[in-house]
């Protein structure tokens, strides 16, 4: 670990890794034959990281196959001998926060990852999640006790989600992937305000979970998340009522303004004008 400074100039000209994320960069490239590297995340913040790197000394990869690590599900490694190193969850979890991760990769040497990590983003939404709430339009206090499920069967990777959700003031849990989840709310299918699950999960879809949610008498907000958001069909979020899709990688703010929006929705809906479980929006929301 050590830390490091990064400039603006670094990331100029690089394509978006999706529409409407400028701040989200993508390169891979291939320096010769037997080298290849790779720079994805969303860099916020210039000036002071902390930059962690692991590194080994194995076969190392090719550009191709460095092009699809930080795809859910990807791996080369063959049926039954695990299912890779899970770098999409990590591009998510380092994303939310301001971050980037670079990889370098040499045939025969081996590959090293560096995470880059903002200090003073990640200080500040230490101090004040309020304050990062607010910039999404409403308080953190807007969002106190709303209970909300996270339903993943990437545990790593909904974890951090149930993280951001206790940060802006949410009463989260977790749920590893739909069957779990139906199993939870066999009885009390309203217990929560809010679910956000996945979209992409093996056993289960998002958009299958959501089917037997709504046939169930759930009837609270849906919120997909998704890294590939044209794979939430439009119609078929429809016919579903789920109004809202989180896109991965997401930062705090983005996940305290979908989180609003979804309840505030709901309470306009059924006519009390605010989230079911939160308080009055901040003065100027």
């Amino acid at each position: 670990m050590s830390r490091v400074e990064i400039e603006g100039g670094r990331t100029a000209g690089l394509r978006s890794a999706k529409p409407g994320a400028e701040n989200i960069v993508v390169r891979f490239e291939a320096v010769t034959p037997e080298h290849a590297r790779g720079w994805i995340g969303a860099l916020e913040h210039n000036g002071a990281h902390v930059r962690i790197r692991v590194g080994d000394q194995g076969t190392g990869m090719p550009l191709h196959v460095m092009e699809r690590i930080f795809d859910p599900f990807f791996t080369t490694k063959e049926v039954g001998r695990g299912t890779g190193l899970g770098l999409s969850s990590v591009l998510g979890i380092v994303s939310a926060h301001g971050g980037a991760i670079s990889v370098d990769s040499v045939l025969g040497k081996g590959t090293t990852f560096d995470l880059l990590l903002p200090i003073e983003a990640a200080a500040a939404a230490d101090e004040s999640p309020a304050e990062a709430a607010d910039g999404a339009g409403q308080s953190a206090r807007s969002l106190a006790g709303a209970r909300v499920l996270v339903v993943d069967d990437d545990e790593t990777a909904g974890q951090a989600l149930v993280g951001i959700l206790d940060k802006i003031g949410c009463e989260p849990a977790f749920c590893q992937g739909g069957g779990e989840a139906l199993e939870l709310l066999a009885d009390e299918p309203a217990m929560f305000d809010l679910i956000i699950t996945d979209l992409h999960m093996p056993q289960m879809t998002g958009l299958e979970l959501a089917a037997s949610l709504r046939a169930r008498g759930f009837q609270r907000p849906l919120v997909l998340v998704t890294g590939r958001t044209q794979d939430a069909a439009p119609q078929e979020r429809a016919r579903l009522g789920i109004e809202l899709v989180l896109a991965k990688p997401f930062t705090l703010k983005e996940v305290a303004g979908i989180v609003w929006s979804a309840l505030r929705r709901d309470g306009e809906r059924s006519g009390t004008g605010a989230p079911a479980r939160g308080g009055e929006p901040a003065a100027g929301a």
